[in-house]
Parts: structure tokens; C-alpha cells; sequence
């Protein structure tokens, strides 16, 4: 098991790279994965994560998975296994899908402007990158988004520990 889960993903893996954000872990694209850019990220702390066969069977420290399913949810169901991941240790809607950053909370009356206007009269909170600058609020998409999460943690839809599962998602 990983103790620090942050990743860095290769970039024919940006679906899985996505994803890996919005369970809220620290997840970098990387063009890189030389010999010595994938030493200077293992030391980072972060698991290399991979579709490059050429680094399948290359020595390594142990953090570099090779991702062998097409399916975006096959691939986080295979990082999840084999890095031990529990549903403990997901901040579900927590970073920027986009940049990668942690969210904050952001007055309503400072993004009124710049969401939809039926959002606007109808959502009360909203969160920011402070990166990138964009907004997300709790929305009908973020429901499907925790099903899924939840099926890949083998919880039901009634089950408690659902309820830690975060309240920002992408707007």
C-alpha cells in the first residue's frame, strides 16, 4: 500500500488522469517518463502510473504501475487495487479537474456573473480554483459521479460511508 497517494500519469492516460482528480488525488499529466524524470517523481512521492509498454517489465522502485485496460474505470479500478485505496482516502471533488489544484470555497455573489443563470438562482455554494479560476457547484452530474465512485468502492447507494464523499463538482 502507498502511503502518500499522489500520481503522475502518462499522457495517453488523461480520462484516467480526470478521474484520479476528481477522487481528489494529487495527480500530475507527465509528457516525461525518462529514466531520470521518472526517478525525480518517485522521489516526489508519486506513483507513475503508465501505458507505455517499453516500461513494463523496467526496473523501477515498485511505484510504477502498468495500466493494462482501455476503459477509464477499469484503469482507477486497477490503481485502487493495487494500490490499496480505500474509500477513507478519497476527498471526492476536492482539486480542479482541469490544473490539478485544491479547491476553496468561493462567495456566491463573486461568481454570479460567470455561471449559467439557472445556476445562479438556484445554487447557494460554489468553489474555485484558484489556479485556473474555474468555478464548480453540486450539480445533477456530480450525483452520477458518485454512483460510479461508489460502485467502484463496492458501496450501495444507501450506505453511510457515501456521506464523505465531497460536494463540489465540476460546473
Amino acid at each position: 500500500m502507498i502511503t502518500t497517494i499522489c500520481f503522475a500519469v502518462d499522457s495517453s492516460l488523461g480520462k484516467l488522469c480526470k478521474w484520479l482528480r476528481i477522487l481528489g488525488f494529487d495527480t500530475i499529466l507527465e509528457d516525461d517518463f525518462s529514466a531520470s524524470r521518472r526517478t525525480a517523481l518517485a522521489k516526489e512521492g508519486r506513483c507513475l502510473l503508465t501505458r507505455i509498454t517499453a516500461l513494463k517489465n523496467s526496473p523501477h522502485d515498485g511505484r510504477l504501475i502498468f495500466i493494462r485496460a482501455n476503459d477509464p474505470f477499469e484503469q482507477l479500478g486497477q490503481v485502487i487495487t493495487e494500490t490499496g485505496i480505500s474509500i477513507a482516502d478519497v476527498d471526492l471533488f476536492s482539486r480542479c479537474i482541469r490544473c490539478n489544484r485544491t479547491l476553496s470555497g468561493v462567495d456566491r455573489a463573486l461568481v454570479l456573473n460567470r455561471v449559467p443563470d439557472y445556476i445562479a438562482e438556484t445554487v447557494d455554494n460554489f468553489h474555485q480554483c484558484a489556479e485556473c479560476g474555474r468555478i464548480y457547484w453540486h450539480g445533477s452530474h456530480g450525483n452520477r459521479m458518485r454512483r460510479r465512485v461508489a460502485q467502484l468502492f463496492g458501496l450501495s447507494d444507501d450506505n453511510p460511508s457515501r456521506q464523505r464523499m465531497g460536494d463540489a463538482e465540476p460546473g
